[in-house]
C-alpha cells in the first residue's frame, strides 16, 4: 500500500458504514463508542482489516502540526518566520493566538484543543482495532500470525506516538491503555506524572521495535512507506528521552506548584530538581537510534542533482561573489535533501507522510513569477518570510555566526558591491554557508534556477509590477521581513506563461512527503545529549551503576563526540576544513549553544523549533516582545535601498508568557473530570 494511499483508504476502512473515523469527544476516555453497528464487518476480510489498521494512522493527517505547514498552530508560532497579518487573521488564528498569549479554554470558540481530541481518538482507534483483531479478527482468520504480530506492533507504536504528541503539548497526561471506562467519575484518572508517562511511552516503543526487528521490518519498500518500522520506534524514543532530559522537564518547569501536585500513584507531576543521568539515558537512546538507522541502510542525502536538465544543475545556481563548483554543489545538495522522495533515492527519510497541506508551496513561492497576456499572475503568495533572527543565525562560509565572523564587515545592511548587475544585495547575504543560499531567498538573489519560464527568478523587493516582488499588492501577499523561504521546494519547479488561457504550469513541483524524522535529526539529537553530558557529567556514574552494560561510556570523550556529530552535518552541508566545529570556537559560545545553533539551521522550518524553544525554557528570550525583527519591507512601495534595509521590529504584538509552555485543555474536559488539572495559567 503506497504511502499516499494509506490515508485515502483509511477513510473507507470499514465498508459496512460504522463511523470509526471522525469521532471526537470532550472526555479523553470517551475515545470511541464501545459498540457501533456493523463494527464486526471491519474484520470480515483481510482487506477490511488492513483498511481498519490504516485508519489508525489517519490521525497523523492534520495540517496543524505538519512540518512544512506555514500557518499551523505549532509551526507558525515560532521565531523562524513571519506571515502577513491577514494570514494570521484567517488561516493562522491558532498560531497567532499562541504568539499573542490570547488562547482560551473555550472549546467552541478557540479551536486550540483539537490536538487533544485527535490524539486520544487515535489512541482509541488503535485500542478498538486491537480488540476486534483478537475477537472477530481471530475468529475470521483475517491474517496469519506473522501479520498479526506486525499489525499489533504498529498499533502499539501508534498508541505510544499519540501519547508522546500529547505529552509534549500538554505536559503530564492521562495514560489510556484500555477502552473500559470507570462507572464513577471520581475514579477517572487525571494527569499522570511526566516521568511515568515517559517511561510508559519508552517501554511501548521498545516493545514495538523489538517485534518489528524480529520480523524484519527495519525499513520498508516504497509501496509500504509510512507504516511503522523498528527504526521509527527507536527514533521517536530518542526524541522522547531528549525532551525529557531537557530543562523544562528536568527541574526548570516555570510553575513551582506543579512540583507539589501528585498523580493518583503519589508521583509529582513534574520533577523539581535536575537529574543529570537523564541526559545519559537520552544519549544511549540517541546512539541506539542512529546505529539502528545506519544498519537499516539510512544515510544522509549526498547527491547534488537528480536531473540532467542544465537549468537545475549546480552550475545554474547564483551565489554572490566568487564561489567554487563544490560550494554550488553543496547548495544544490541541501535543496534536494528536503524535497526528494525515497523513490528518488533519498535514504535520509526515516518517516514521512504523503498528506496534502493546503498552500504549502504557493505560500513560499514569490509573487509575480509570471504574467500572461490577460494580466493574470502565477498563483503564488510569497508570504513565508524568514525573520532577521533566522537570516543572521545561519552560518558564514567559515562556520561562524555573522556576529562572530571576523570578516571586516562593519555594516551588514549596506550595499555589498560584489556584482554590479545586482546592486541591491546587502553584506549580510554575502559569504554565507550553502544552506543559507539553499533555503533563504533575499533581495537581489535568485529564487531557484528555473522558476520563471525555465529561468531563474531574480528577487526584486524594491520594484513593482510584472515579475517584481515589491509590496504593492495590498495586505495579503508580500514578505513581511524582506526574506522569503525556499525550503521544501522542488529545485525543478517552473511556472510557464500561457498566453491563450488564464492558467499556469508548475512543472517539476512534486508533492514530496512531509518528513517527520530524517537522519540529520538523529545526528543532532546525539550531539545535544553528548554536549549536555560534557557540560555536566555528574549523572554518568549513577547511570552506569544502574546499567553496568554501558560501562564503556566511561571512556567516551563526550565533547568530541558532540563536535564529531555536528561536523558530520556540517560536512554534508559543504562546511569542511576550517568551517568545522573545533575546540577553539568554544571561546565564542559553549558547546551546548553551538549544538543548539546547528539544530536551528539544519532543522529550520521543519516543525521542530516550537518544541525546542519550550524544552530549553527559552520562550521569553526568543519569542518575547521585540524579538521578531525583519528588514523594513512591510511598507507598501518601499523603493529606497537604505530604508528597505533597515532592521525593524515586526509591527505585531508578539509576546511570551510562561503559561505558553503548555497548551490548555478544554474547559469541559476539566469540568467533566474531577481529577483533571488545567494547565497552569489558564
Amino acid at each position: 500500500m503506497k504511502l499516499q494511499n494509506i490515508f485515502r483508504l483509511a477513510s473507507v476502512a470499514v465498508a459496512s458504514g460504522s463511523m470509526l473515523l471522525g469521532v471526537t469527544s470532550c472526555n479523553y476516555l470517551d475515545v470511541v463508542p464501545p459498540e457501533q453497528p456493523g463494527l464486526p464487518d471491519a474484520m470480515k476480510t483481510h482487506a477490511a482489516a488492513q483498511g481498519f489498521l490504516y485508519s489508525c494512522y489517519s490521525f497523523l493527517n492534520t495540517r496543524e502540526w505538519q512540518p512544512r505547514d506555514y500557518t499551523g498552530q505549532l509551526n507558525g508560532a515560532t521565531d523562524e518566520y513571519c506571515l502577513p497579518l491577514v494570514w494570521y487573521a484567517e488561516d493562522g488564528k491558532r498560531a497567532y493566538s499562541v504568539m499573542l498569549n490570547t488562547q482560551t479554554t473555550d472549546a467552541a470558540g478557540s479551536g486550540h484543543n483539537e490536538f487533544w481530541n485527535q490524539y486520544y481518538t487515535g489512541i482509541g482507534q488503535c485500542l478498538l482495532f486491537e480488540r476486534e483483531l483478537d475477537g472477530e479478527g481471530a475468529k475470521n482468520g483475517v491474517c496469519n500470525e506473522t501479520e498479526r504480530e506486525r499489525w499489533l506492533a504498529e498499533t502499539r507504536f501508534l498508541k505510544a506516538y499519540y501519547h508522546f504528541l500529547a505529552l509534549r503539548l500538554y505536559g503530564p497526561i492521562p495514560l489510556t491503555t484500555t477502552l473500559d471506562v470507570p462507572e464513577n467519575s471520581h475514579d477517572i484518572s487525571g494527569r499522570t506524572s511526566f516521568e511515568t508517562c515517559v517511561n510508559y511511552i519508552a517501554g511501548e516503543l521498545d516493545g514495538a521495535a523489538t517485534t518489528l526487528e524480529r520480523l524484519g521490518f527495519n525499513t520498508l519498500e516504497e509501496e509500504e512507506l509510512g507504516r511503522a518500522t523498528s527504526v521509527m520506534c527507536r527514533s521517536i524514543k530518542a526524541r522522547l528521552l531528549l525532551y525529557a532530559a531537557s530543562p523544562l522537564w528536568n527541574g526548570e518547569f516555570p510553575y513551582a506548584e506543579w512540583g507539589d501536585l501528585r498523580d493518583k500513584a503519589g508521583n509529582p507531576f513534574v520533577p523539581r530538581t535536575k537529574d543529570a543521568s537523564k541526559w545519559v539515558r537520552a544519549y544511549v537512546a540517541c546512539k541506539q537510534a542512529l546505529d539502528a538507522a545506519k544498519a537499516a541502510g539510512h544515510e544522509l542525502w549526498t547527491a547534488s542533482t537528480i536531473d540532467a536538465d542544465e537549468s537545475v544543475l549546480p552550475s545554474a545556481i547564483y551565489v554572490p561573489g566568487q564561489v567554487s563548483t563544490e560550494f554550488k554543489e553543496a547548495v544544490a545538495r541541501m535543496r534536494y535533501a528536503v524535497s526528494t522522495t525515497v523513490a528518488e533515492g533519498n535514504k535520509e527519510i526515516i518517516w514521512g507522510i504523503k498528506a496534502l497541506t493546503y498552500g504549502w508551496k504557493n505560500a513560499r513561492h514569490p509573487i509575480g513569477v509570471t504574467q500572461n497576456s490577460n494580466g493574470i499572475e502565477s498563483n503564488s503568495w510569497g508570504g513565508v518570510a524568514p525573520t532577521l533572527y533566522t537570516a543572521t543565525h545561519f552560518l558564514t562560509a567559515n562556520g561562524l555566526l555573522p556576529e562572530h565572523a571576523n570578516s571586516g564587515v562593519t555594516n551588514y545592511y549596506g550595499q555589498a558591491n560584489v556584482d554590479k548587475n545586482r546592486p541591491n544585495i546587502i553584506n549580510l547575504c554575502v559569504n554565507r554557508e550553502p544552506r543559507f543560499y539553499a533555503w533563504i531567498g533575499f533581495n537581489g538573489g535568485d529564487y531557484l534556477t528555473r522558476l520563471k519560464n525555465g529561468n531563474p527568478l531574480t528577487l526584486d523587493f524594491l520594484a513593482f509590477g510584472s515579475g517584481k516582488q515589491g509590496h504593492v499588492r495590498g495586505a495579503r501577499n508580500y514578505t513581511s521581513t524582506g526574506f522569503i523561504s525556499m525550503k521544501h521546494i522542488d529545485p525543478a519547479t517552473r511556472y510557464m506563461e500561457n498566453n491563450t488561457a488564464n492558467t499556469f504550469e508548475a512543472t517539476g513541483d512534486k508533492d514530496s512527503p512531509s518528513v517527520l524524522i530524517r537522519m540529520a535529526e538523529l545526528y543532532l539529537n546525539l550531539a545535544e545529549a553528548a554536549a549536555e553530558i560534557a557540560a555536566d557529567n555528574s549523572g554518568l556514574g549513577s547511570y552506569i551503576a544502574a546499567h553496568p552494560e554501558h560501562a564503556d561510556m566511561l571512556n567516551v570523550d563526550f565533547a568530541q563526540e558532540a563536535m564529531n556529530n555536528v561536523n558530520i552535518i556540517r560536512e554534508r552541508a559543504g562546511l569542511t576544513g576550517t568551517s568545522q566545529l573545533t575546540a577553539d570556537k568554544l571561546a565564542l559560545m559553549s558547546l551546548v549553544e553551538w549544538v543548539r545553533a546547528e539544530r536551528f539551521i539544519e532543522l529550520y522550518d521543519e516543525g521542530i523549533r516550537y518544541f525546542d524553544i519550550r524544552r530549553w525554557v527559552k520562550g521569553e528570550e526568543l519569542c518575547g516582545p521585540g524579538t521578531r525583527m525583519g528588514l523594513n519591507g512591510v511598507e507598501a512601495e518601499v523603493t529606497d535601498f537604505s530604508k528597505f534595509n533597515t532592521p525593524v521590529v515586526i509591527d505585531q504584538q508578539y509576546t511570551f508568557h510562561k503559561r505558553q509552555y503548555l497548551q490548555p485543555l478544554y474547559a469541559d474536559e476539566v469540568y467533566s473530570n474531577p481529577n483533571m488539572v488545567q494547565a497552569p495559567g489558564f
